[in-house]
């Protein structure tokens, strides 16, 4: 029963270790690029800006009129291909009106962060868990989050722990099955 109980906790901590939490920030291998300004910022505007970024080769800036506005997109620091990304939309969009460090991406494609007035866009298709995003911006003066935005939500596999608890189960009735000879 000791090997049992010892086997269980081992599989428990592999589950446990698999999450996966990384820090996002300007110039990763998930930053798409920026629209300046980030404003307005409704998610129709928003998903203007990613599809915007999107069509720029890496490394290129390009400027955008649609009067009022003018806007500023770049992907100066950006090293991601975005043939990878398809068309951002707005259908099941989610929207954190607070600022927060700790975003959970599993099963989106896009997050959009607005840093001051300039909107921030990463590529988090494929990541899952929660992802860290910065309050502040190291270097860029008035370059506090005000918000984020989820884009193209995608259906997810269930999880580690779905598995290991099923895993867990079924160890538990074979166990069982020996114990008592069932």
């Amino acid at each position: 029963m000791k090997k049992l109980i010892v086997a269980l906790a081992c599989i428990a901590a592999l589950g446990a270790s698999a999450i996966n939490a990384e820090a996002l920030s300007v110039g990763d291998a998930y930053y798409i690029g920026s629209a300046d300004p980030g404003s307005p910022a409704s998610a129709s505007d928003e998903i203007f800006y990613i599809n915007n970024l999107r069509l720029l080769s890496i490394g290129a800036t390009d400027s955008e009129t649609v009067a009022p506005h003018t806007w500023e997109f770049s992907r100066v620091g950006s090293t991601l291909d975005c043939s990878v990304c398809g068309l951002a939309t707005i259908t099941g969009a989610s929207s954190g009106q607070s600022p927060s460090t700790s975003i959970d991406v599993t099963g989106w494609t896009y997050l959009l962060g607005k840093f001051g007035n300039t909107s921030y866009v990463w590529y988090v298709g494929g990541l899952s868990g929660s992802q860290t995003l910065p309050l502040d911006l190291p270097g860029i003066q008035g370059s506090g989050q005000s918000h984020y935005s989820l884009y193209n939500p995608v259906s997810v596999p269930e999880g580690g722990s779905t598995l290991m608890l099923l895993g867990m189960g079924l160890a538990g009735v074979a166990a069982l099955r020996r114990r008592f000879g069932v």
